[in-house]
Order: structure tokens, then C-alpha cells, then sequence
């Protein structure tokens, strides 16, 4: 009897939640499965290659991935396709108010390297060859909203144009907001 008993409890239990779960307020079934999968292909469509931070966004061109998250001015890169890979770092200072400014930050040891031309943009470019070729590039943003400045860690015994083609296609994705 004390089966039958638990049995009858346990049924009625199962009854009563199934009539009273998953309505809305006008009395229809929430339809979960649609939700989750909702949420399932936003997931799906965010871009992976897509660096968006409060100051600017960008696609990243083929042969570049992230180096870690974005921050609120900030987007590390790396090269995925070779070898040795190559490092980026783009970042909106908006501190600074010239290039003379913005030169004074850096190594003493860099010597001016020309300008790199990436959309409406020109970036004066300071670096410096050795095992390493590091490259440093800013320019004045308008509304004095600081300089968009870039740093970058190639290889000083592979071609330097190639390495600077790389970074062109980079600075030319650059959408500030």
C-alpha cells in the first residue's frame, strides 16, 4: 500500500509541474529549444577574426590572429601563417599631442625608417635591424583624440619591404570609431 501510496504522490508531483512549467505570462509554452538555438548561432556568427575595442575595429587581414583579448585601446596580433611569426601591437594613445611627443617615448636607438601610407592615414615610422626588425609608427588622430601608434617585431634577416607590406594590410583594416 505504502508503494501504491508513493507511486500516486510522485505521479501527481509530475503532473502538476508539468501542467504549470514553461508558459509566459499569456499562458503559451516558452519555446526554449528556439532560445538556446538563438543563442547557439549568435555564437556561431561572431567573427573570430573581427579586434573591436571602445577606439577602433578591424578585420584581421589573412595571416594574423590575436594575441590575446583586446583591451579598451588596445589589440595584440600575431602571425599564424609564418614562420618566425611576426608581432603587432595597435593602440590608440590618446595622450599624445604630436609626433615629436610620441617620439620622445621611445628607444633612443631607433632612426627614422620613411612613412607607411595605410588608407587616409601616414604613419611616420622609426625602427631599428638587427636579430630583430622593430618598427614603430604613429599618427595624429583628428579632434585631438591622440595618435594611433603601432609597434612591430619582425625578423632583421627577412625581406623588410615583405615585412612592411604586412603591416600596411594591418593599419589599412583599421576603423576608428
Amino acid at each position: 500500500m505504502k508503494k501504491i501510496f508513493s507511486f500516486v504522490v510522485v505521479a501527481m508531483a509530475a503532473i502538476a509541474l508539468a501542467s504549470c512549467g514553461n508558459k509566459t505570462a499569456g499562458g503559451d509554452k516558452a519555446d526554449s529549444t528556439s532560445t538556446d538555438s538563438t543563442a547557439a548561432t549568435a555564437e556561431v556568427e561572431a567573427d573570430p577574426n573581427l579586434i573591436e575595442n571602445e577606439v577602433f575595429s578591424f578585420t584581421l587581414p589573412e595571416g594574423w590572429g590575436k594575441n590575446g583579448e583586446p583591451s579598451k585601446y588596445q589589440a595584440n596580433l600575431k602571425t599564424t601563417d609564418h614562420v618566425p611569426g611576426f608581432y603587432m601591437n595597435v593602440e590608440v594613445e590618446d595622450y599624445i599631442e604630436s609626433i615629436d611627443e610620441w617620439k620622445g617615448h621611445l628607444n633612443k636607438d631607433l632612426k627614422a625608417d620613411g612613412t607607411i601610407q595605410a588608407g587616409d592615414m601616414t604613419f611616420t615610422i622609426l625602427s631599428n635591424k638587427d636579430a630583430f626588425y622593430k618598427v614603430y609608427g604613429a599618427t595624429m588622430l583628428p579632434d585631438d583624440k591622440g595618435a594611433l601608434v603601432f609597434d612591430f617585431t619582425g625578423d632583421g634577416n627577412s625581406d623588410i619591404q615583405e615585412q612592411k607590406d604586412m603591416i600596411k594590410g594591418v593599419l589599412e583594416a583599421v576603423k576608428l570609431k
